[in-house]
């Protein structure tokens, strides 16, 4: 019988190629910033570099997607309002970590940012938390944002924690290069169009008078 032989580099592709990642919904307007979010899940569990990954591979009206940084209240209850209500959604993933190379960095409550760069002012953390609780076996350096208990938050391991939701944000659109030349090229037309307009009414008045 010839041997059955495997291609492991092929096997690694194919599988890698398999993930899929689902969106609940379109994008979600968020009037108060002007931004857009969207919840999805990974046909796996992911850690939080996973999501973070997934996040970034995103595109919504040409803007690249990140994990969610929350930095107000009002931007918490969009998305526990938003995404609350769809089936199964316990918990995922948001843009928060703890920087251990930061200078206030000191367990549990110090040294956390957003992947934004920021600033890590707004906290709406859950009771008792963060509280490292397995210590430095892993380190809990990462936030997920609980569902279940009102949209507060929890410190997990990045790597250890895994679960296949996350919360993308989309930053507000800027318009293309093209776009503002475009715009600009336009405005510039209506005000020489203008500017024409109004030399003429004024040869045609001088005219006027001149023959009067």
């Amino acid at each position: 019988m010839k041997p059955i032989v495997f291609n492991l580099n092929l096997t690694v592709v194919t599988l890698l190629c398999a993930v899929v990642v689902r969106a609940h919904a379109a994008p979600v307007l968020n009037p108060n910033n002007g931004h857009y979010y969207q919840l999805i899940t990974t046909s796996f569990q992911t850690d939080w570099f996973g999501a973070k990954a997934q996040a970034e591979s995103l595109l919504f009206m040409g803007v690249q997607g990140h994990l969610a940084t929350i930095t107000s209240q009002n931007e918490n209850n969009f998305i526990q309002d938003t995404f609350s209500v769809v089936p199964s959604i316990g918990r995922a993933w948001i843009g928060g970590f703890q920087n251990t190379s930061s200078p206030s960095y000191s367990e549990p409550a110090e040294g956390w940012e957003w992947i934004t760069g920021e600033p890590f002012s707004y906290l709406n953390r859950n009771t008792t938390e963060p509280n490292n609780l397995h210590g430095n076996s892993p380190n809990e350096d990462g936030i997920e944002f609980l569902f279940g208990s009102n949209g507060r938050w929890n410190d997990l391991s990045r790597t250890a924690g895994i679960h296949p939701d996350a919360i993308v944000e989309f930053d507000a659109a800027v318009p293309e290069p093209s776009t503002c030349l475009l715009l600009a090229t336009g405005m510039l037309s209506l005000l020489a169009l203008s500017w024409r307009h109004a030399q003429i009414r004024r040869e045609h008045g001088q005219a006027t008078k001149a023959t009067s």
